[in-house]
């Protein structure tokens, strides 16, 4: 059973498990930068604002019963539950279901849990691209980076990995700022070779 991507008008599409931390706040700052998107566009009813954030979509597979840390994942997240209960099924899906696997670390001295082992393990044993954002550093210089090896290995469905943590906590605030800074110069980066590719 696979997951294929709808590409449609969507030019990236970020890929989570709905865990509480980095993996929750990856999806919740695509949701909340395609909102603010659309609140800049004049003259358009709701429904049509609804469809027309379409740079970036949010998707992933999330454990059956739609579980995270004994809690039910909220509605307003698009994931899909695996068929069966295994706890780990939904990282190894979600790595075999996208072009490449970001992990985000708090610092160099970071050390992965249990979930994030799992999607090492099965990056590895897929051979699939990975990269690793250590989100102590720089943040401009972060999302560069993270642009560059997209780029390079031609990723358009990125599957995001890291710690457990809750809203509140500073893993899940650190991987919510990046992922919105990323999103930003993703997008002034497409509008730039739009603009190159029309002059």
């Amino acid at each position: 059973m696979t997951e294929t991507s709808k590409t449609n008008s969507f030019v990236l599409t970020i890929r989570s498990d709905g865990e509480t931390g980095v993996d929750r706040a990856a999806l919740e700052a695509v949701l909340d930068y395609n909102e603010n998107a659309t609140k800049n566009i004049p003259n358009i009813d709701n429904n049509a604002k609804k469809s027309s954030s379409s740079l970036f979509k949010v998707t992933g597979w999330c454990e059956k019963g739609r579980l995270a840390d004994g809690e039910e994942i909220p509605s307003k997240y698009p994931l899909i539950e695996t068929p069966t209960k295994g706890k780990f099924q939904k990282n190894e899906w979600n790595v075999r279901d996208s072009d490449g696997t970001l992990y985000l670390y708090s610092s160099g001295a970071s050390k992965p849990d249990t979930g994030m082992e799992v999607t090492i393990e099965k990056v590895k044993e897929m051979n699939k691209p990975f990269q690793r954002i250590y989100l102590d550093k720089d943040i401009m210089t972060n999302a560069s980076k993270l642009l560059g090896w997209m780029n390079d290995e031609k990723i358009k469905v990125l599957n995001v990995s890291g710690p457990s943590g809750s809203k509140g906590s500073e893993i899940y605030a650190k991987a919510y700022n990046f992922v919105t800074s990323f999103l930003k110069m993703y997008e002034k980066n497409l509008e730039n070779n739009e603009a190159g590719l029309l002059s």
